[in-house]
């Protein structure tokens, strides 16, 4: 009994490091580091499509869609004030998905610690820019869910 708790602390530390690696510098992304093969996406990406619940890559893309849909605005001119509402969204989006047992609990901290970051800065045009690096890391992890997905079909 003891052991499967254990295992499952061990679990919780792996997403929460994968997750730290990924958006541990929004501001200045190691790209190599987050894009290449086995890299932070990949790993990550490899995690969300085993864990259970396993993270249906239509929940992915469905989520995928709404930050694309916001950074879009963004590179068009909106102001943050004008998306920040729906930036906040996603969480009680995720959070009901959740609930569903529609995505797993490291997508979620995901989402919530990058939307965090990015609420963090100073200024308005920093959280602009800090979401849109996040938008990018999302693409990434996206790319290789998908890639993890078809894998596994094969088998």
């Amino acid at each position: 009994m003891y052991e499967r708790i254990r295992e499952k602390e061990r679990e919780n530390r792996n997403g929460d490091d994968l997750i730290t690696q990924l958006l541990q510098n929004l501001e200045d992304p190691p790209w190599k580091e987050i894009s290449e093969s086995n890299g932070y996406a990949d790993s990550f990406s490899r995690r969300l499509t085993k864990r259970k619940p396993k993270l249906e890559i239509t929940q992915l893309r469905k989520f995928f869609d709404s930050i694309k849909r916001i950074s879009h605005k963004i590179n068009e001119g909106c102001e943050w004030k004008e998306v920040e509402m729906d930036v906040w969204a996603l969480i009680p989006a995720l959070k009901y998905a959740k609930s569903r047992n529609l995505c797993n609990e490291d997508f979620v901290r995901f989402v919530e610690v990058g939307l965090k970051k990015v609420s963090d800065a100073a200024d308005d045009n920093r959280k602009k820019e800090l979401f849109n690096n996040f938008a990018k890391i999302f693409e990434a992890v996206v790319a290789y869910s998908k890639y993890h997905s078809e894998e596994n079909k094969e088998k």
